[in-house]
This record gives C-alpha cells, structure tokens and sequence, in this order.
C-alpha cells in the first residue's frame, strides 16, 4: 500500500480537511469578536499561531491512533479486520460537508451583510446632525456644483474610532485625511475633498447613497483601534456602481510604523482600482515620508490639528501645537498648522486689538518656519498670503498677497482654501471677475465647503445678481452652516426681505446685550433718512462691550453714517466697501480714505484699474 492510500485509509486526510475548515472559521470569528471585545493586536497573532500548531498535533494523532468501539487504541494495535476506519471517514465526510456550508454561510453574510453595514452601523454619531448635509440638501448641491460621477473618482470616509476612548476620534479621523491627501496626488485619481467626505461622520446612510451624494464611483471606509504603542487599521474599497468589495484589509502594526502603514494601503488602493476595474491610472509610486520621528509630536499635532480644523478650542490646539514643535523642531506640518491655528484665532474668537497683532504676528513666525524645512508646503503660503501685511502699522501690499496665495495653489492645486482667499483678496481689490472664478473653483474641488459658498454669495450680489446671492445663502443655511455674519443683514433689506433682516438682527440681539438692531434696521430700511442721531448712544455702547467679532461694528458705523469711526480692519474681509447698499459711502471723502488705506491705489497702479 502506497503512502498516500495509508494516509487515506488512516483518515488522515480528512482530519487534515476538516481541521483547515474548521480553523478557518475559527479565525473569522475571532477577527469579528477580537474587534468587539478590543483584544490586543498580538492576541490574534497567538490564536493564529495556537492554530497552526494544532494542525500538525491533529495530523500525528490521526496517523497515531483510531478510533474503535472500545475506544482511542495506538493505530498499530488495531486488528485491520476489525477496523473501523471506513466508518469513521463517512462520518469525517458528513462534518466536512457540514463545515463547509457552515464557511460558506459565514461568508456570504460578512460580504453581503457585515462589511457592507458594520462600520457604518457602528460609526458613532459624534457630530451634530446640522453639519451632515440631508440627502436632499447634499444632492441639490451636488447637481449645481459637483463634477460629474465618473470611474475614477473616490471618496475617503472618516475611518471609525473603534479604541475604548472616543476622544481618540482625532487619531482615526488624521489616518482618513493622511490617506485622502495621499490618493489625491495620484494623477488621473478624482478625490473627493475632506470636507465634503467628513461631513458624513456619524451618517447612518448607507455607502450608495453617501456616494450618490458626494458624486464618486469608489468609497473607501474602515477603522482604526489604537492600544498603547500598538494600532490596528481594517480598511476596505467598495465599487459603488454594484456594491462590490474590491480590496480590504487589516494592518496591526506599531505607530512608529505608521507612516509605512499609510503607504501600504494607499497603494494597495491604487493596484485595486487598476486590476480590479481596469482604471486608467497614471503609474505613479506612492511614497510616504516620516513626517516626524517623535510619534508622541504626531500625537500632538493630530489633536491640535483637528481642533483648528474644526474651529473649537483654538486656545488648547495652539498650546497642543507648541508642544509638537518644541519636541520635534523640524516638524514642517506642525508649524504650517500652528500657524494656521494662529491665524484664524481673532476671527473665531473676541480678541483685543492687541492679541489680534500677536497672533498674526505668530501666524508668520511660525509659516516662515515651516517654508525654511519644506518649501513645497503649500498651506504656509496661503496663511502669508492672508497674513504677511495684517499687521496694524503696516499697508496691505495686495500683489505680494495675492502672489503668495498663487504659490500656495501651484503648491497644491486642490488646496480649495487657497482659492478661496485668492478670491478675498481679488474681491477686496475689486477684481470681482477673477474673485468669482477662483471661488467657484474652490466650490468645484469642496462641493461642502459652506463658507465658498458663503464669499460666492455675497460676490454675486457685489456684482448685481442679487437673487443668486440669495439662493446661494439659503442652501447655506439649509446645510446648517452657521457664522457671526454682518454681511447678509444689509443684503435682506436691499432686496425688500426686512423680515429675513430682522431674523438675523435677532441673534447679534441675543448675543450681544444692548446691541443697537433697532437703529441699525432703520437706517437699512431707510437710508434716505438721516439717523446720526443713533450715533453717539451706538458708540456708548461699542466701548462698554469692549471688543467684538470683526465685522460687527464696521456695518453698524456706515449704515449710520460714522464714516470717521470707520477703520481697516487687519483681520477682516474687506469688501464691504463694494456692498450696494454702501454707496453712499462711496460717495464721500472717506471712500478714497479707505481705499489709500488699503493702499489700493498702489496695486492698481501696478496692475489695473478694475472693470467694475
């Protein structure tokens, strides 16, 4: 008898057969249940390794023994005669068939079932719903600004939180903007932009319609788990033309092996979408550079990051991103953050005019920093741009401004942000053409971008198209995006909307005890009148509040007419001189006050008077 007829008759093969089903289904499960119970990432190593080991001790005793009626005996023990090995194999051969329907069940409901709902499901909701856009909010958007759907296009969602402490949500939100930023540099690659994916946070809808939504062909999704010095990243690319799984995985790895990690899947991503679909994606290698050896300063500057991009507690993300630089010094991301952290600071938060001087003055320092290590940053740029002429004693030198903000776009082109201060600036010059392209560029890259939104509305009512402005405005609102905005009271009234007018006085009434709404309503309603009378109790109350968010005090002034009151203000959009219900300011002798203080005569001059 031949070997292999010895092994066979042994039932050894069958052993063998069942033993690799049954492991195989035991791993499967473990993976599900080491997800819920939050096992370490070397607990399923040890199964994995328990397993293996069982294989070869379950083969030897096989061959080693039988099974008999009066039980376990040494296999050379048995009489052949009276074996019952056949037996034993039929009743092998029914196990087997039962194993295998039992695999096959489990995995037609983790590919139809588990992946395509579980991380969705447990996604948690963390986010307010008013910043998730409704289906149809989303939809409308999208049909107005959106590029058209097409193969290559991809949406990286917000990997879920899957560790013990929800405040890690920071942690697994940077791995889904690392990976974003990474597949979008890939030529030929759509990426959908990170605040149009992220606005899905918490969602409970379902990847067709989120993809639907946000107009892309493939959605990546996953979750990330994070233990001390060790995280497990499950990943998984979904075609959504048919709701089919083209790649997952799982990585359990170190952090200081976190930087490879992204590497890996980015490109595992790539390969997927070209083998798996036939895309015709440009060959282009994907190499992620340790941003930090310091992981404790990656920490650092992910909380920090995420705070300044989510405007909430700027205080704490410039201290957290202070911490970072000083334990890594060349940490070119961190300072490029710290800076934008700085910038944005007096614009989200009541600052004196003092604190407004050091934190641009900060916002700078530490942009000029990050260029000294990386040059090819596009973000620091776009802050300078913004920031490099802000201070109080000095004159804003528009071609220097807006030649940055060119750098910062040819740094990275889908740097939506960019465009969008490009626009400011253009549109403070008076370069309103140039200012809604660069805008409306920025609302085709980031279709969720509110605030483009916001600057594209109040340039078409600049321009005339008052009823443009109005309907961009409401699909703001509608999205739930909400500012300290001055800007839309005067539109409302000059398009015969007092009540919108006076809904929104309401809140700078609620807000700010003793606020002058009804005086401000009627030199809106009535400009022809003379309300100079309301001036001197308006500026009473301006000094007793101290200081207030940019913007609030310049409308109220030149509504009623305190054109001497009126300033540049360093860290505030400007083009409120070129809003229609103001013309009667441009009318006056402190219009070319204002433009000299612009120093907008010195741009002009330089590269030409304006159409409008």
């Amino acid at each position: 008898m031949s070997f292999w007829e010895e092994l066979r008759r042994r039932n050894v093969v069958r052993v063998g057969i069942a033993y690799g089903v049954a492991a195989w289904i035991i791993l499967q499960l473990t993976d599900v249940v080491g997800e819920i119970m939050e096992l370490p990432a070397w607990g399923g190593k040890l199964i994995l390794l328990m397993v293996i080991v069982g294989f070869f001790i379950a083969l030897f005793l096989a061959w080693a023994f039988e099974l008999t009626p009066e039980g376990i005996k040494r296999e050379s023990e048995v009489d052949r005669s009276r074996s019952i090995a056949p037996q034993t194999g039929r009743k092998l051969d029914r196990m087997i068939i039962g194993l295998l329907v039992l695999g096959l069940a489990y995995f037609v409901w983790e590919s139809r079932f588990m992946e395509r709902q579980g991380d969705a499901g447990a996604r948690p909701a963390t986010v307010p719903e008013s910043t998730a856009p409704t289906a149809a909010t989303a939809s409308d958007t999208a049909e107005t600004t959106a590029p058209a759907r097409d193969a290559n296009s991809i949406a990286v969602l917000p990997f879920v939180n899957m560790s013990n402490d929800p405040d890690q949500d920071y942690f697994s939100d940077g791995i889904s903007e690392e990976l974003l930023n990474l597949l979008a540099r890939v030529e030929g690659l759509d990426v959908a932009s990170r605040t149009s994916s992220f606005a899905f946070k918490g969602s409970k809808e379902g990847i067709p319609q989120i993809a639907e939504q946000l107009r892309v062909a493939n959605v990546l999704e996953g979750s990330v788990r994070k233990a001390g010095n060790q995280v497990r990243i499950t990943a998984q690319l979904i075609d959504t033309n048919n709701d089919r799984h083209l790649w997952s995985d799982s990585y359990d790895r170190d952090l200081d092996d976190i930087f490879q990690v992204q590497d890996e899947i980015a490109s595992a991503i790539v390969e997927a979408l070209k083998t798996e679909l036939g895309l015709d994606i440009q060959e282009t290698a994907i190499e992620v550079t340790a941003i930090t050896d310091d992981m404790d300063a990656y920490d650092l500057y992910l909380k920090g990051r995420e705070l300044t991009i989510a405007r909430r507690d700027l205080a704490e993300a410039i201290t957290l991103l202070e911490e970072a630089v000083r334990r890594d010094p060349n940490f070119a991301r961190a300072w490029a953050m710290l800076g934008m952290a700085n910038y944005v600071l007096p614009g989200w938060l009541v600052v004196r005019e003092e604190e407004v001087a050091v934190a641009i003055g900060a916002a700078i320092e530490a942009s000029n920093r990050a260029l000294e290590l990386d040059e090819n940053l596009s973000l620091p740029w776009a802050i300078l741009g913004m920031a490099v002429d802000q201070s109080v004693d000095e004159l804003r030198d528009y071609g220097l401004s807006i030649d940055m903000l060119g750098k910062s776009i040819e740094a990275d082109r889908n740097n939506a942000t960019a465009w969008l201060w490009r626009g400011i600036r253009q549109s403070e010059a008076g370069f309103f053409d140039a200012a809604i392209a660069d805008v409306e560029r920025c609302l085709a890259l980031d279709p969720a971008y509110q605030n483009c939104r916001r600057h594209l509305a109040i340039l078409h009512w600049i321009t005339g198209d008052s009823d443009r402005a109005i309907d961009l405005y409401t699909e703001m609102a509608r999205s739930g995006f909400t500012v300290n905005d001055a800007v839309f009271v005067p539109l409302f009234f000059d398009n015969d909307q007092p009540l919108a007018g006076h809904v929104a006085l309401s809140y700078f009434a609620a807000v700010f005890p003793g606020y002058p709404a009804r005086a401000y309503a009627s030199a809106l309603e009535s400009p022809e009148k003379d309300h100079t009378v309301h001036i001197p109790e308006t500026l009473e109350w301006l000094a007793s509040v101290g200081s207030l968010p940019a913007g609030i005090n310049t409308h109220l002034l030149v509504a009623l007419r305190a054109y001497d009151e009126v300033d540049v203000e360093p860290n505030f959009v400007n083009n409120w001189l070129w809003h229609p219900p103001y013309d009667h300011f441009r009318q006056s002798r402190h219009f070319q006050r204002m433009l000299r203080d612009m120093n907008l005569p010195a741009y002009w001059a330089e590269r030409g008077i304006p159409d409008h």
